[in-house]
């Protein structure tokens, strides 16, 4: 049919098919293109034919939809960031076997308990600066702007840092109480979540400035110095838990440095009052996501060595690292080139449409997946890490259902107010059920209760996630 159909066209066609087709494709998309073809076919065999393809291609992406265009730009993005990014987490995760290696479970998890109280005090030290440069850098579209918006940032943030910092210091004995630290290592934690604000905060000005490339090249920078400097120190200083604290703030402030260098035609020593209104009043949101983040990643590692000793918080970590860490780089590798395509309106229920349908192939492959890093993430680290396979399936099944929580969260956010809300809700939804759950679970079930506490809240965040994505592709008329 398709033959004698091209053929009618050939020599019976009309002479402006052509012209039709080529403007359809255009403008409209292959549908339409062979809509159009099926009219002006002379032949009952010729219509038909470019009718059956008309109704084909009919939802197939047009060039302004997101599936056209926008999806290359996506696809461009991600291959940009796709392959340093991969190699960066390859690297960070042959530090982290190599130290859980040579520290054993006990001290591997008294280190990554200071890694967890960081991330606690992260929360005041970065304050939203982060996101606020992602936000309002993306928007501007000349250099001299984008320049003052995140010059600003920076400098805001430093001054932000002081006040802070000298708090962590007046609280000391209260807050190293509470995270569960010996003074010695809690300042070693405060000058952690210092490196590492400063690291988040100039990485996220190349996503603003949409040096994607770039930001994939910091990434692998940081890996390559973060097995280097483990490597190093634990050769020179033997194993001691601050071996891998030191290369932790080693590979922070040199990754830092290296997006400042990259950055070097946008920081100028300029605050302008403008920007600083804009970034204070984007703070509150961003604040509520890293207190999510901080308990969803911060809260299973602290009430395990608390409850049952820093042994069973090092092993945790290991399955973390193993599945729900690996998924969270290609969420970020998402959420890096997502975030500002999916800021304009007319890509958002497109972007809602594709995610939606492909949410179960991507949490059954992203869990099979997992299964198999997570095996080999504990192959890798030796015999002081017990392998059970229900502990992998619990970390790899939310592993896949973060992937998908971490995509639609970032569709969220990009949307409207209205969306980062819900976002921001989903996020604090994940994060409490974590905390609470895994205050329940460790007590009833013990270790094995700090994997379902973070299944069930990444089931639960996912389902929120989804449920406002239907909505607003299924119910909402766009205004």
């Amino acid at each position: 049919m398709w033959v004698v159909g091209c053929y009618d066209i050939m020599l019976g066609g009309r002479k402006d098919i052509d012209w039709a087709m080529k403007t359809s494709l255009k403008r409209t998309g292959p549908g339409t293109a062979f809509d159009m073809m099926a009219r002006h076919v002379d032949s009952p065999i010729g219509r038909r034919a470019f009718g059956a393809a008309a109704a084909i291609f009919r939802n197939f992406p047009t060039p302004g939809d997101w599936g056209g265009h926008n999806t290359r730009l996506f696809l461009q993005g991600v291959s940009s960031v796709g392959l340093f990014f991969l190699i960066a987490r390859a690297l960070t995760m042959g530090a982290q076997i190599l130290a859980g290696r040579w520290l054993g479970p006990a001290n591997f998890g008294l280190a990554n308990l200071v890694l967890a109280g960081s991330n606690v005090l992260f929360i005041a030290l970065q304050l939203g600066f982060s996101a606020a440069a992602v936000k309002f850098a993306s928007m501007e579209s000349f250099q001299t702007k984008q320049a003052c918006v995140l010059s600003t940032n920076l400098w805001l943030s430093l001054l932000w840092a002081i006040p802070c910092v000298a708090l962590c210091g007046f609280y000391h004995e209260r807050l190293a109480t509470s995270l569960g630290l010996p003074g010695a290592l809690y300042v070693w934690c405060v000058g952690l979540a210092f490196c590492y604000s400063l690291r988040t905060n100039v990485c996220c000005f190349l996503q603003g400035v949409k040096l994607f490339a770039q930001r994939g090249i910091v990434e692998l920078v940081y890996g390559l110095l973060m097995l280097l400097f483990v490597v190093v120190l634990f050769l020179m200083f033997g194993s001691n838990p601050l071996t891998v604290i030191s290369s932790y703030i080693l590979a922070y402030l040199g990754s830092a440095a290296w997006s400042l260098y990259a950055l070097r035609k946008w920081i100028r020593p300029v605050i302008d009052i403008g920007a600083a209104r804009d970034i204070r009043s984007y703070t509150l949101a961003p604040t509520l996501n890293n207190i999510a983040g901080a308990l969803i990643g911060a809260a299973a590692p602290i009430i395990l060595a608390r409850q049952l000793g820093t042994k069973e918080a090092g092993i945790y970590v290991v399955y973390n690292s193993g599945s729900i860490v690996v998924a969270s780089v290609f969420s970020g590798m998402i959420a890096t080139v997502l975030a500002p395509l999916a800021s304009v309106p007319e890509t958002q229920n497109p972007a809602w449409r594709k995610l939606l349908k492909i949410s179960i192939p991507i949490f059954l492959g992203g869990a099979a997946a997992f299964v198999l890093s997570t095996w080999l993430m504990l192959k890798c680290v030796g015999r002081g890490y017990p392998v059970v396979p229900a502990w992998i399936l619990l970390f790899a099944g939310s592993a896949g259902l973060s992937l998908i929580a971490g995509s639609a969260l970032t569709l969220l956010y990009s949307r409207d107010v209205t969306g980062l809300r819900l976002g921001v809700i989903g996020n604090i939804l994940i994060g409490l059920t974590n905390l609470f759950g895994t205050l329940w679970a460790v007590r009833r079930f013990a270790f094995i209760g700090a994997g379902f506490a973070i299944l069930a809240s990444y089931l639960i965040g996912t389902a929120w996630c989804l449920t406002w994505g239907w909505y607003f592709t299924h119910c909402k008329k766009e205004a």
